[in-house]
């Protein structure tokens, strides 16, 4: 049946079905299925995370992936026979594991995030630009814009390799929301405490 489904469309099959590997007879007695690795299922995800249970965001994209998958089903005429959350599994597209961090035990492994949009659902992609940390805690006074910043050269493309950064936003209306640049001042002097090793912040 998985066969019968990956062939129909492979595509498809990616997304909403577990992949088959490969079969093999163990010792003339054990007919064995070799599937990709997978963390864990939605029912143990409920069990071992935080008692407050899952975010509604991810409800919704969890039943809106699955309700896809249903729909998958439906167009070759089969229905699932044996739908349960201990047979829902979690994964990434490309199958590999990471630490959850909503998760007690460091230890536990499952997808991160829990059902990520499928390739292609956002079209456009914008970049994120930041100013690196030196830069800003050189900078004294009101928060200059992010015009400014870019006439001036401080901004830079972020990259997923970067570990830490502070993101210029803009803002909507006549005033500047920091017109003095006390609130610029005391991120400033927060950003310093934890360089320093001290994680405080001073009003």
């Amino acid at each position: 049946m998985l066969r019968k489904l990956q062939k129909h469309d492979p595509d498809l099959a990616r997304r909403h079905v577990v992949r088959l590997l490969d079969t093999f007879v163990h010792e003339e007695s054990f007919y064995c299925i070799v599937m990709e690795p997978l963390a864990m299922s939605l029912r143990n995800l409920l069990q071992e995370g935080s008692s407050g249970g899952l975010f509604m965001a991810d409800i919704r994209l969890a039943a809106f992936q699955l309700t896809s998958c249903l729909a998958f089903f439906q167009s070759l005429n089969m229905a699932h026979g044996d739908l349960k959350c201990t047979n829902v599994m979690l994964r990434r597209s490309e199958f590999s594991l990471q630490p959850h961090p909503r998760l007690g035990d460091p230890d536990e492994v499952a997808a991160r995030p829990l059902w990520p949009f499928e390739e292609g659902h956002h079209p456009q992609l914008y970049p994120m630009w930041v100013v690196a940390m030196e830069d800003l805690l050189q900078m004294h006074g009101v928060p200059p814009s992010h015009q400014e910043l870019k006439d001036a050269g401080l901004l830079v493309e972020c990259t997923p390799s970067f570990h830490s950064v502070f993101v210029s936003h803009q803002w909507l209306g006549k005033h500047h929301p920091d017109e003095k640049g006390s609130q610029f001042s005391v991120l400033q002097k927060a950003f310093e405490n934890i360089i320093n090793g001290h994680i405080e912040v001073e009003l």
